[in-house]
């Protein structure tokens, strides 16, 4: 249920109260669904780039939210490039990765496969777009482990665990070593070296 105005009324009492915070960050809510990370939804109409600035502008670094390895059916990432999705080992349907209530539409939701070259751009795209566009300089990396889970990739080479390392990489080289990552819901060994802080 956030908004826009939630976010830039508590960043602002945030301020005014003069806490001690390095960053204020826009968690799960924004987008239109979940793997559309660049359309914001109709609570978030002014886009992403204002609630950057205006944390920006309180002094604090600006922080967002993004589950980079999945999707869910409705998004329009889902619709438009269905082979970006992770396949099962024995037939197409895409691998499911969870089931979250507060997506709706059925609760599931599905991996990505960061093997195939289109999505390894729109991975690039994205996070290119988030930090030197937007100005986000904290990435909340969540649900990661679907990137490496068991399924038909399009390069079947590599393990699940390079596979969730690619993905780290890609996102790590788009948003440039100053950016502070987070990553949560990860197995620990691939994301060594490209994160900054982990979850557990």
């Amino acid at each position: 249920n956030v908004t826009q105005d939630n976010i830039t009324e508590n960043s602002q009492i945030a301020a005014d109260h003069e806490v001690d915070w390095q960053f204020f960050v826009l968690d799960d809510g924004y987008q239109r669904s979940l793997g559309d990370w660049l359309m914001v939804n109709e609570k978030f109409s002014d886009g992403l780039k204002p609630i950057a600035d205006h944390v920006k502008n309180l002094h604090m670094q600006p922080g967002i939210w993004t589950a980079p390895f999945v999707t869910m059916k409705d998004s329009r990432l889902a619709q438009d490039h269905p082979e970006w999705l992770l396949k099962q080992p024995f037939n197409d349907k895409p691998v499911v990765c969870g089931y979250n209530p507060n997506w709706g539409k059925g609760f599931a939701f599905y991996a990505l496969d960061v093997t195939h070259p289109g999505m390894q751009a729109y991975i690039k795209e994205v996070y290119t777009t988030l930090v030197h566009t937007f100005g986000f300089e904290f990435l909340k990396l969540d649900f990661v482990y679907a990137a490496s889970l068991p399924g038909r990739p399009y390069d079947a080479s590599i393990s699940g665990a390079e596979r969730l390392n690619l993905g780290y990489k890609l996102i790590r080289e788009a948003a440039g070593r100053d950016t502070f990552i987070l990553g949560c819901g990860s197995p620990l060994s691939p994301a060594i070296g490209l994160v900054d802080a982990m979850r557990i």
